[in-house]
């Protein structure tokens, strides 16, 4: 039997719906204070893949959008560090739609921090789609990293890093961090993959750690997410900061 490579939280009624429409079996679900977590295998082959996909993008850009509209309170602030606050001010951008490096680097300013580099991650995940991952360069591969590990630690938490797609960061994501300046974050991070004791971090080995009812380990996990939230390290301006630095090496 596959493992599962994707995983999901269902947060209501209409979540659910939208779920079950794409053909996703969502019988083997656990309840948890977050919500309904479902966990399933499903390969790009799958017929219901660009169904679900488009559903979990949505549902993404739609937080982020909720996030913008958001007015921290004081234990809300504490868990959104890494967000860029200071522009919290200006626009959201709504995505990718064809800038190049400079255009985008060029919004800064006019929309906020988070959304650019969320823009580029875009860009990058378009080419890696259309032209193979053979042609994303090393620091392409470090804003996929980085967002990617943002984006599911925040979410759920490391569990969910490790067994999602985003496990095939793994083996790179401490030096992704440590390129970007986030040397705490990057600490954190590599105390969470030393916790899965494997020898060769590849996705098979992940899968086989995280399939396990190892209570140990996800509690481990489950102190690292709050670690990460405690850094206080402004991970979306530093990788911005990353993209400008480099941006002979990011190809659009």
């Amino acid at each position: 039997m596959k493992r599962p490579n994707i995983s999901i939280v269902i947060k209501n009624e209409q979540e659910r719906l939208e779920f079950l429409e794409t053909g996703v079996d969502l019988h083997d679900s656990q309840v948890t204070a977050d919500g309904e977590v479902v966990s399933f295998y499903m390969g790009e082959d799958d017929p219901r893949w660009k169904s679900v996909m488009q559903l979990i993008r949505r549902r993404l850009v739609a937080q982020a959008a909720d996030f913008k509209l958001k007015r921290p309170s004081l234990s809300d602030e504490a868990r959104t560090s890494h967000t860029d606050r200071q522009s919290s001010h200006v626009e959201w951008l709504s995505g990718y739609s064809g800038q190049s490096v400079d255009q985008l680097i060029a919004l800064e300013g006019k929309y906020r921090i988070d959304s650019l580099v969320f823009a580029f991650e875009q860009a990058v995940g378009q080419k890696a789609a259309s032209e193979g991952n053979n042609r994303i360069t090393d620091e392409e591969r470090i804003v996929l990293a980085v967002e990617a590990l943002e984006r599911e630690v925040n979410n759920v938490g490391y569990d969910q890093f490790f067994r999602n797609s985003s496990k095939e960061f793994a083996p790179f994501i401490v030096d992704a961090l440590k390129r970007i300046g986030c040397e705490q974050t990057a600490k954190v991070t590599h105390m969470a993959v030393e916790a899965l004791a494997l020898a060769d971090l590849t996705a098979r080995a992940i899968d086989v750690a995280m399939s396990t009812e190892d209570q140990a380990l996800h509690m481990k996990l489950s102190r690292f997410d709050d670690a990460y939230g405690k850094t206080g390290e402004a991970i979306a301006a530093r990788l911005f900061a990353f993209i400008k630095e480099n941006k002979a090496g990011i190809k659009l």
